[in-house]
């Protein structure tokens, strides 16, 4: 979706609204250097001074750098990250902002929406209300997979999320949609409806299992200072979570969550595969990349890709995703789940997904070695620490692809992998 010929859909979407409505959409936002953004709506601001300024969408750039403001839903994405986009939905104004989030957060495209029938955040099936929190993206359908009420595009978002599940709120089917009647305000049984051309606009800027749809009643401001500091307690955190995994020491693991947290029942399994490693002089090490975090009150939801190495090999495990809160002036791990997995997590979904890839990349390891050196001790592993680890953990079923050759450290062979594969494997590392 993201090659497509972007000039050709914009072209489309431009004709399609010219024939909505009588008066010709405003130009691309002039501020922003890029061309390929859709034309704002420019749907009148709350206050009418004649300035934006107030507004949250106003960005960074107003006020001095002690008071400059952002939209207090955001908190940090990784600079520089060309694809990395945003959708805010602000329900009491029935308004859908879409921000790059590259550097600051900037407000690109504006348009209305219309969300549940009835007041307030989404607590049970049926009540025609619209969820409010930060929310992913999970699958994408075109028209021809759809009812003609849902138009001409819909994706699915992953409400309820894990926190919804723990607080026992229900419904399912929240989905960001196109419509085939007229778009009037608060008319939606829950999901977020826009018209159809305004959809096909947004859709090349929507990244399934990344781009968030963030809900809230009213879209509130914060300092920018604010937002650093959050950023940095919350990357901090993170890194003692995954630095707790690395050294095996479960007193800092748990004291990363918070009160009343879910007990992570695979840490066991974990630990013996990490101390059988450490033997073999040859240690797990974790990476994240693209860390993003976000805002829905007081609870925070934290994203990144997570990796697992060894060798000078990394493979993708997947999107790792934290619900955090500050308690005692700090935060802390609510609860932590995946967004998204990879192909090898996948394939054994009754494990967690770190231990599933981290026993694929032991045992990849062990094999090419052993190759490499028919009837040996694979370099690195002491024949005490392979009985250990044979001893502690059972095979894995078959892989439908040759672990072997899907790494390669210190001359063992080339990877050779399928094709929906490649994006698992990153090296060098």
């Amino acid at each position: 979706m993201k090659k497509r010929n972007m000039t050709a859909i914009l072209a489309c979407w431009s004709l399609l609204w010219s024939g909505v409505v009588a008066c010709a959409a405003p130009p691309p936002m002039e501020s922003h250097p890029r061309a390929s953004y859709p034309a704002d709506r420019n749907i009148p601001p709350r206050n009418t001074g004649g300035t934006n300024a107030g507004h949250p969408d106003a960005g960074s750039n107003a006020g001095a750098p002690d008071t400059a403001v952002m939209p207090g839903v955001f908190v940090s994405h990784e600079p520089g990250d060309a694809g990395a986009y945003a959708i805010v939905v602000e329900k009491s104004s029935q308004s859908l902002v879409l921000y790059d989030m590259q550097n600051q957060p900037e407000p690109v495209f504006r348009v209305g929406c219309s969300t549940g029938k009835n007041y307030g955040p989404k607590t049970v099936s049926g009540d025609a209300k619209t969820p409010e929190g930060v929310y992913f993206f999970n699958q994408e359908f075109d028209d021809e997979h759809l009812s003609p009420i849902y138009g001409v595009k819909a994706f699915p978002t992953d409400y309820p999320n894990l926190m919804d599940r723990i607080a026992l709120r229900t419904g399912s089917a929240i989905w960001l949609h196109g419509t085939d009647k007229p778009l009037k305000p608060f008319d939606s049984n829950g999901c977020v409806a826009v018209e159809n051309a305004d959809l096909l606009a947004l859709s090349p800027f929507i990244t399934v299992n990344r781009t968030p749809i963030i809900i809230v009643d009213s879209l509130q401001s914060q300092p920018i200072h604010a937002a650093k500091e959050t950023k940095a307690a919350v990357e901090d955190l993170l890194k003692k979570w995954h630095m707790a995994l690395e050294t095996g020491a479960y007193a800092d693991f748990i004291a990363c969550y918070g009160a009343g947290a879910p007990f992570s029942s695979w840490w066991e399994e974990w630990a013996w595969q990490q101390a059988a490693m450490c033997a073999t002089g040859i240690p797990l090490r974790l990476k994240t990349k693209k860390i993003a975090v976000f805002r829905n009150r007081n609870t925070l939801v934290a994203v990144c890709d997570q990796y697992i190495r060894a060798e000078g090999t990394a493979l993708r495990v997947g999107i790792k995703q934290f619900f955090l809160e500050y308690q005692g002036g700090r935060p802390v791990i609510l609860a932590d789940t995946y967004q998204a997995l990879s192909e090898i997590s996948r394939e054994y979904p009754m494990k967690n997904p770190l231990v599933a890839v981290s026993r694929f990349l032991v045992q990849a390891l062990g094999a090419a070695a052993m190759e490499a050196a028919p009837g040996k001790v694979p370099i690195g592993f002491s024949e005490a620490a392979s009985r250990r680890m044979n001893d502690r953990t059972s095979p894995l079923p078959p892989y439908t692809f040759d672990p072997v050759g899907f790494l390669r450290a210190d001359g063992f062979p080339l990877p050779v992998l399928e094709r929906e594969r490649t994006a698992d494997i990153q090296r060098p590392f």
